[in-house]
């Protein structure tokens, strides 16, 4: 399976298919159209609500329509947290990798590098993505 965004239009217009349809109708007519005409059409993708397995692409597409046409202001602002702190940890673990003083420490120094800059984060346990799936499943049920 190629991770491209035609195969991910294939994947969330499947996915769509099983949220509640006065959500499905909160999403603009153009931007399904979009996905419908922009798709892989050899591309076969067969959601299951227990187990979705689902391309990179396919979750941030999925998260930005959650974001911007189904969630209330609260979920909205909560989601807008979340990608944030996503935001800073990466870039933390950016610095941590490609910090010149970091790159000829040793192994050890390195590790003791790392814990000090992951320190100033505090992450909840469950990855972001995780939540807004349990989420969206919860609106499915």
């Amino acid at each position: 399976m190629e991770d491209t965004y035609e195969n991910s239009y294939v994947e969330v217009l499947e996915i769509l298919k099983h949220i509640p349809k006065d959500e499905y109708e909160k999403i603009p007519k153009q931007i399904i159209f979009f996905y419908e005409i922009n798709k892989n059409k050899d591309y076969e993708y067969s959601y299951d609500v227990k187990n979705p397995k689902t391309m990179r692409k396919t979750d941030a597409i999925i998260i930005n329509l959650y974001k911007d046409y189904v969630a209330s202001d609260e979920e909205r602002k909560r989601v807008e947290e979340i990608l944030k702190l996503n935001t800073q940890k990466l870039e933390l673990e950016k610095i941590n990798n490609f910090d010149s003083n970091v790159i000829f420490k040793n192994n050890e120094e390195i590790d003791e590098e790392k814990n000090t800059h992951t320190d100033m984060i505090v992450a909840e346990n469950e990855k972001w993505y995780t939540k807004i799936f349990k989420k969206i499943k919860n609106l499915f049920k």
